[in-house]
């Protein structure tokens, strides 16, 4: 009888080609998965039972692994490729690669024999090392369900229901385990890029992610299980006592911060997207089906998003950046206080020929475009503005102002507040300066109650550096590329990131505007003033 493919430590299930790149780092690594139907029928009597992905040189790779995505770990030092090879089976139940001719009882036999034998494979490619599942996949035995199911979320997407992870060597815990109801290979893909972001994101504030269910599809996130609510429920439930407010808005800020600092951005900040534990000293930022690693991305697909909370840049240029995230939180902080009420203005469409149409209630706007081809240095072109953002007079025509449940709102941090509504992205507040300020100017003036709430987030949080500056250069409000400031390194309590966020030579290449174009009417200004000073001379001599 067959070993079952679940049964080989190298078997990864249903994995994409993007996370097979990162567990094939080194010539002949090779792994075992899933078809997802990425490969050409073979025109014969036989199936395809499963995908052989091995570690190639760049000649012997297939086309599409050629190019190696941005958030690559290993981008820098990688000198391989990706090939697949179908492995084939047929009515007797024996097994060989596609393009060569022995057969095998088993996948396990398969592989063996082509190690030992160091046998070339089609075009090119050859199995070295095996590499095995990492902790974080799960096999779908690990997972126990309760009778009957436990709803805890549903949306569009998707749904959440409460589970048992269960692995050897270690105790059985409570998971939320989500699910897509969605189909296709662009929805898996979605669903590692999110468990990606999750993985690289460890902070006490962002919600932790247990592992994926990749057996089959559809794949499930298992993630950190918390007695509580989102944010936005125990707002309009009244469960935020005023007290806590401050609190969670200071838990929101050190996970956001600690997501740009570690080159993310989110993209949906709101307070339907953060978790509060019931008694609220447990916050976290959950939902990363939209993050992006980087520190800007252009939408260049059909996506619905949340109007509301959307910067006006974005509106403009669809481009979203760390400043654009900023400005999220700010209306994410307008809810805390506002107990999860809707942000007093509403989007409208403005052009007949709006790419971006509002739904009924101006909750969302689903962007449909193309994407747009850049200049010379690579920037995207910006698009014509196709929204527009009315506010009520009752916020002074600028930005939205929290004028409810102020009892323990401290008055220094209201300037903060405002600077995060700058139109202008250089001038919209950092969120580490923002944070620095919590600390060394507001702490100690909070009343002992709640600083002491505060100091929960403040002691659990790692090292950030004060300094840590996102500077975006606008060209019409639109964000067209990204530099990094931090403080220069010396004697400090805090700590620069590990990671690096992006070499400036690659941000150079995202779009740098042309130094002549950027100063453009700077030097016209001084070209007209020169030339009106030569003018009074000559006067004077005449």
């Amino acid at each position: 009888m067959a070993t079952p493919l679940s049964d080989l430590p190298y078997f990864h299930g249903t994995v994409d080609t993007r996370e097979c790149r990162e567990l094939l780092p080194d010539l002949g690594d090779f792994l075992v998965r899933n078809f997802v139907r990425e490969l050409e029928p073979t025109g014969s009597p036989t199936s395809i039972h499963c995908l052989l992905t091995v570690a190639v040189t760049t000649d012997q790779a297939s086309a599409k692994s050629k190019v190696i995505p941005e958030d690559y770990s290993f981008k820098e030092t990688c000198t391989t490729r990706l090939r697949t090879y179908a492995i084939l089976t047929s009515d007797n139940n024996v097994f060989h690669v596609q393009g060569c001719s022995e057969k095998f009882a088993t996948v396990q036999s398969l592989c063996e024999s082509l190690i030992n034998s160091k046998q070339s494979l089609p075009n090119g490619g050859m199995l070295v090392k095996a590499v095995t599942r990492q902790p974080w996949q799960l096999l779908s035995k690990c997972i126990e369900y309760p009778n009957p199911e436990v709803l805890l979320g549903k949306g569009a997407y998707g749904k959440v229901i409460k589970a048992r992870l269960v692995r050897e060597g270690r105790e059985p815990i409570t998971v939320a385990l989500k699910s897509s109801t969605e189909e296709g290979a662009h929805v898996f893909s979605d669903m590692y890029a999110e468990a990606r972001a999750m993985r690289r994101l460890i902070h006490p504030n962002i919600i932790r992610i247990e592992g994926v269910v990749v057996e089959k599809l559809p794949i499930l996130l298992a993630v950190e299980f918390i007695e509580g609510t989102s944010l936005l429920s125990a707002l309009q439930k009244n469960k935020v006592s005023n007290q806590m407010r401050f609190p969670v808005v200071v838990g929101i800020l050190y996970g956001l911060l600690y997501m740009h600092t570690n080159n993310y951005i989110h993209r949906d900040i709101a307070a339907r997207n953060v978790m509060v534990s019931n008694d609220c000293r447990l916050v976290k930022i959950i939902d990363f089906g939209l993050a992006k690693h980087g520190l800007r991305f252009t939408l260049g697909a059909t996506q619905k998003i949340p109007a509301k909370w959307l910067s006006p840049e974005v509106l403009k240029t669809w481009t979203f950046s760390t400043k654009s995230d900023t400005w999220a939180f700010g209306v994410c902080i307008w809810e805390i206080y506002h107990n999860g009420a809707e942000p007093a203005y509403t989007v409208r469409k403005v052009a007949p020929k709006a790419a971006a149409v509002p739904d009924k209630n101006t909750k969302t706007v689903t962007r449909r475009r193309k994407k747009i081809s850049g200049g010379p240095t690579g920037a995207p072109a910006a698009p014509a503005a196709s929204v527009k953002r009315n506010i009520g007079s009752e916020n002074d025509g600028k930005h939205l102002k929290i004028t409810e449940n102020v009892e323990f709102l401290p008055p220094l941090f209201e300037p903060m507040f405002d600077r995060m509504f700058s139109l202008k992205t250089r001038d919209r507040i950092e969120l580490a300066a923002m944070a620095d300020e919590v600390e060394k100017k507001i702490l100690p003036t909070l009343p002992k109650m709640i600083a002491d709430e505060v100091r929960v987030h403040v002691e659990k949080r790692p090292p950030f550096d004060p300094k840590f500056r996102v500077q975006l250069m606008s060209v019409s409000d639109g964000s067209r590329v990204s530099t990094l400031r931090s403080a220069p390194t010396g004697k400090s309590n805090t700590a620069t990131p590990k990671r690096s966020l992006v070499g400036m030579s690659d941000l150079s290449k995202i779009g740098a505007p042309n130094d002549n174009k950027a100063d453009g009417k700077g030097t016209e200004k001084k070209e007209k003033v020169a030339e009106k000073q030569k003018t009074a001379r000559r006067k004077a001599k005449k």
